[in-house]
This record gives structure tokens, sequence and C-alpha cells, in this order.
């Protein structure tokens, strides 16, 4: 019959009875947790699942129809606006907002220059995927920061931690005041002076005909300047998953890993140019130089933090530092390199989580390979001996091992069913068991205890991982920021070039 087919399954096996799948020499795998709660593991979690949804039974629909009510009331929708009634300040902002709509002439002169194409040829110099967000933002009319939505969270827990953010005055650009809120354009004069001066500076860098060279404190030696080293950083999804609950798994760990990579090096880029000599600058980038970075008629650098009032600094006339704006931009780049550390050595050759590294999974992975080793060593010891062999049954010519739900049985006739050990299947005829011999019930069972810490122990390591990023991310998304901004630098660089263009003088009045 049909069913009797099933049961038999292929090869003279059934639907519990398997090929012996052990390898003395391979380690069990299992898949990562998916919560980052441990309480949502297993058996445990369904049981609430399915007790919740019991208990919230028969009051969804009240439930769903007091929030519809709700939301209509107010103002979601045909019932908002009649039971509310608009105030004077309300109608005054929506004739604002109307006129705007027709007067904002500062629109209008960037839709006749083609300043969406200006803005799309720039995206395609863009190599991080955080910098062409933001020029996507600056293309849909939106606002945003430096790393994405990411970002944004960032600072507003951090916001949140400070108790809120201080007021500003009017002369200063409140986005510029911290890399992740750095939107595409500048609100202010020093916005616009800080983003050419990092042009400027990206230009030398790029532009000299002996390249500058100077130390690298992250590679401990002398290096050539050259191109920033940059890639993708997308690590939004990443922390989209984390926002969910979820347990990062090996790929978005490794894309942690080699986003930190990236960024390390960028950060030892950026302090090689408070290395640089300035007496090996070209003369003939001075002046366009100083000009870009706020040096005044006198020769002395004006930056905020300089003190007029000092007698010292003012009997000496300053040298202004050969670069400033893109060193600022990479003061945000912080990698803690014990994380670093962590997340690259976390992974053997195999994609595995490294016994190494985590060596509580080490001996337990050695632990199970070694009672594999046992179980398999006695049976093969059991079948020699006369006791046993007499009674296996192998006229069907079928394997003298198996396995059923991870346990080892052998053929043997069903009227020494009991006399050999614990009875796992029985063929479709009845006259073969197969049956668990005594002799490696109670190592079996110590390795499959192992097996069982050994998940255990691996889903500890994974949330221990994701943890590990988590507590990490404000700097994480601030150095991503920071990079976003650098990459802004230099994609505008080479749109520059590629235009012909010239970098103006700006004014302190704003005026080129």
């Amino acid at each position: 019959s049909t069913k009797d087919d099933e049961r038999a399954g292929r090869g003279g096996f059934s639907v519990l009875r398997q090929p012996l799948s052990w390898d003395d020499d391979r380690d069990p795998t299992f898949e990562p947790p998916k919560s980052l709660d441990e309480r949502d593991d297993g058996a445990s979690r369904k049981n609430v699942e399915w007790f919740e949804s019991k208990k919230n039974r028969g009051r969804g629909n009240r439930s769903a129809a007091d929030d519809y009510l709700g939301n209509k009331l107010n103002g979601g929708g045909p019932l908002g606006p009649s039971m509310h009634s608009p105030t004077k300040s309300e109608t005054h902002h929506r004739m604002e907002e109307s006129d705007q709509q027709y007067l904002d002439l500062n629109r209008r002169t960037l839709d006749t220059l083609d300043y969406p194409l200006v803005l799309g040829a720039l995206q395609e110099e863009c190599v991080t995927v955080p910098a062409r967000s933001i020029v996507a933002r600056e293309l849909t009319g939106r606002s945003g920061s430096g790393s994405g939505e990411s970002s944004t969270r960032s600072s507003d827990r951090k916001r949140k931690r400070r108790g809120g953010g201080k007021s500003s005055d009017s002369s200063t650009d409140d986005s510029d005041a911290d890399v992740t809120t750095m939107a595409l354009t500048a609100s202010s004069v020093d916005g616009v002076h800080s983003r050419y001066g990092a042009i400027s500076e990206m230009k030398l860098i790029l532009e000299s005909v002996v390249p500058l060279r100077a130390y690298n404190p992250v590679r401990k030696r002398k290096v050539d300047l050259s191109t920033p080293p940059l890639g993708e950083l997308d690590i939004k999804s990443i922390f989209d998953m984390v926002d969910s609950g979820q347990v990062l798994e090996g790929p978005e760990i490794l894309d942690i890993a080699t986003t930190l990579e990236i960024l390390q090096d960028l950060g030892g880029w950026t302090r090689t140019l408070n290395n640089v000599d300035v007496t090996s600058l070209p003369t003939s980038f001075d002046d366009g130089f100083n000009k870009a970075n706020r040096v005044d008629s006198n020769g002395d650098y004006d930056d905020d933090d300089t003190n007029d009032d000092d007698a010292e600094s003012s009997s000496v006339v300053a040298t202004p530092p050969p670069f400033v704006e893109l060193p600022k931009l990479g003061d945000s780049i912080n990698v803690d390199e014990d994380l670093l550390d962590l997340l690259s050595n976390a992974f053997d050759d195999d994609g595995r989580l490294s016994g190494e590294t985590f060596p509580g999974i080490g001996t337990l992975r050695a632990k199970v390979r070694t009672l594999k080793k046992d179980i398999v060593s006695t049976l093969d010891s059991l079948l020699t001996t006369p006791s046993i062999s007499s009674k296996l049954s192998l006229e069907s010519g079928g394997p003298t091992y198996s396995e059923v739900n991870g346990r080892i049985v052998i053929p043997v006739a069903e009227k020494f069913k009991n006399s050999v050990g614990i009875m796992h299947d029985v063929s479709r005829s009845g006259k073969t068991v197969y049956v668990e011999p005594n002799e490696i019930v109670g190592v079996t069972n110590t390795m499959r205890q192992a097996e069982v810490e050994l998940r255990a122990e691996e889903a500890r390591v994974w949330r221990q991982l994701t943890e590990s990023i988590v507590e990490h991310r404000d700097e994480i998304e601030r150095a991503v920021a920071a990079a976003a901004q650098i990459d802004l630098v230099l994609a505008r660089y080479r749109l520059g070039v590629k235009l012909k263009g010239a970098i103006p003088t700006v004014g302190d009045e704003g005026v080129m």
C-alpha cells in the first residue's frame, strides 16, 4: 500500500530510521537564535503566543473599532475635521505654507540651474551608501542626517540622554554642530567655509605632483597620502534588524567588522593629515588654501577656539595648519579596537563561531567529537562479539548501522529484541527490529546532553556579539556619518574636476 511504501522509505530505510549521518571529525551545527531575548527560544515562546491569542479572543474586534474611532476623532479621517475648528495660528501657518510654495525663489533658482541634474551627478561620484542617501534626500527636498535614519535615531537617543539639546544663536548652523546631522548644503557662512575648505584640502592631497608623505598612527609608519579609504558602509539595514529584536548572524557581523576596518583605516588617514610638514606644501597652494580656511589679512588663522585676548598668542603670528576641515571630520571616527578584534576573530575558516576565540564552544565541540568516536568504537567492538553478531538480522542486505532521532541502531532478529537494547524501529515485515545496544545508551545520552549545552553556548555567543555591537552603536553611527561627509568632499572634488569648475572664495558676508 501507499502507507507501507511511505513507511519503508527508500533503500530499506523508514521515515524514522535514516542512514547514519555521524562524522567523528565534524561538529554539530545549529542555527543562530532569532531573538535577543532568551525567553523567545523554543516551545515556551509558542506556548506564550498561544495563551495570548486565547486571552485576546473575543475582544480583538472591539479594540480595532476603538482604535478606528479614536483615529477619526483625533483628525485621522473624515470625522476629524468636522469636530475640530482650526485656530487662528493654524490658519496663519497654512497660509504661510501656501505662500511658500509660490515664493520660494531659492528653489526656483536651483531648478533653473538644473540643480537636480547636478545632484544626480554628485550622487554618482559617492562611494558610501550614507553619502548617496544624503544627496538623495536633498533631491527629494528632505533635510537629513549624516548616515541615514539610523543616525537620526542615534542623535535622538543622545539628546534624550542629555535631557535635550542646547539652543543655538542664529549665526550658528545647528545642523553642522554634529556630524550626524550635517546636511548636504550649508545654511551659514561658516558652513560654506568649512565645505569649501575641505574640498581645497582634498584638492591639495590629490593634485600634489609629489605625493604628500606623513606618519600614519594606525599603520605606525610613514605613508603617501592618496584617496581616502572608503567602502559602502551600509549599516542601516543591520541596525534595523537590531531594532526589531533580532540576533545578528554571521554575514551581518562580518559586515560590521568590515565597516570597522574601513573606518579604522579612514581614521588613520585623517590623523595622518595632522602630521604633514607645512614646508613640504607647494607655495602655489598657499593663497587659495588660506582664503578657504578663513585666514585674515594679517595671516592669522581664524579659529573659533582661538582666544584673541591671550597675550602670548597675540604677540606671535599664527601659522595655519595645512589641514583643518578633514581632520575635524576625522575626529568623529573612533573605532573600539577590542570590538574590532572580537568581530574579526569571531569565525573560523568554515564560517562557524571560532572555538579558539570562544573556548567554551571549542571545549564542548571537542567533547562531542570524543563521545562520538567512543560510541562508534564501542559498536565496532560489539559487532565482533558472538553474543551480538549471532543476533543480527542481515538477510535483507541492509546497512549494519542506521540512525533514529540521532541515536545509532543495529538490525536484530525480532526474537532477540529484549536482550540487546532499546528498540527504536521495526521493519515492514516485522522480522527485524532496530535496537540501540545497551552498551552505548549511556554514552549517547551524555553526548546528547553535550550537544544541548553546545547549542546553548553558541546561542549565548551570538547574543553576546550582537550586544557588543549595540553597545558601540552610537560611535559606529557617528564614525559612518563622518565617513559619509568625507565621501561627499571627495565626490564634490571629483565632480568639480569633471565640470572644470573652480573653488570660489567666499567672504564673511557670504558673497563670492
